[in-house]
């Protein structure tokens, strides 16, 4: 028995400006959509991504003006929420069981997320806030990753982080903030069976 529950809420409904589009198969689907203002874009169908496929995926999207989210997500039991104010953009692309993902951005200032995961039970918390211009890419190769990101401030943070799972699952904790711009990329395979610990704190 399959179930699909769409809610979508505007206060001002422009068919240029706020565009949904989803392509979803699978069954026991929750995808709940939130758009206040406009413009404000999601995807899928005839355009890129929003093409949700498996089982028990639940989705929760909140925009509120001048944000692009791009969704695919491939597997079961995926968890996606995303929040954002003015001026953002997530874009993910999932494969793989049991995955949870929270993006969270906050005021303005053009901030990115974008996540390609291929794996089970990885976990993502990417939390952008601040005035400055933050851009964050994740890649996960693998099962067991978990991944704590927090841009602040008024400066302009980037970061990109790509994990593999060579026989261990790695844990990333980073923290960009401050007035002075900060760069970080990590490339790690991490073969440790108990796992590999990164803690990075730049500001």
């Amino acid at each position: 028995m399959r179930y699909f529950f769409l809610l979508l809420f505007f206060t001002q409904v422009f068919a240029a400006d706020n565009t949904i589009y989803i392509d979803q198969v699978g069954h026991n689907n929750q995808i709940t959509v939130t758009q206040s203002g406009s413009p404000n874009s999601v995807g899928g169908i005839a355009q890129q991504a929003a093409a949700i496929q498996g089982d028990y995926n639940q989705i929760n999207v909140t925009q509120d003006s001048n944000n692009q989210l791009r969704i695919m997500l491939t597997g079961d039991f995926n968890n996606l929420t995303a929040n954002q104010t003015i001026g953002h953009a997530a874009e993910t692309n999932i494969l793989g069981n049991n995955n949870t993902i929270n993006f969270q951005q906050l005021t303005s200032g053009s901030k990115s997320i974008s996540a390609t995961i291929n794996g089970s039970n990885n976990l993502v918390n990417a939390t952008q806030q601040g005035l400055g211009q933050h851009q964050l890419s994740l890649t996960l190769t693998g099962n067991g990753h978990s991944v704590t990101s927090n841009q602040k401030d008024s400066a302009s943070h980037s970061a990109t982080l790509n994990l593999t799972n060579a026989g261990g699952a790695a844990t990333v904790n980073l923290t960009q903030q401050g007035l002075s711009n900060q760069t970080y990329t990590l490339t790690q395979s991490c073969a440790m069976l108990g796992g590999c610990l990164t803690n990075i704190t730049q500001q």
